[in-house]
């Protein structure tokens, strides 16, 4: 896909019991822009990675 741009946010931490929020901000066109996420977790840890493939116009 020659005309989208990748963007990926990553987020680790160490499990300590208390929450945290992940959240990201960007101009969107719904008919062409998208995003998957993926979350890893084990007792010690977790990791959280998103993908944006935004197109360029």
């Amino acid at each position: 896909m020659p005309r989208y741009k990748y963007v990926v946010q990553v987020m680790m931490g160490q499990q300590m019991g208390a929450g945290c929020h992940y959240f990201a901000k960007c101009y969107w066109d719904v008919e062409s822009d998208s995003h998957t996420s993926f979350t890893y977790t084990n007792p010690t840890l977790f990791c959280v990675c998103t993908v944006f493939g935004v197109y360029l116009y």
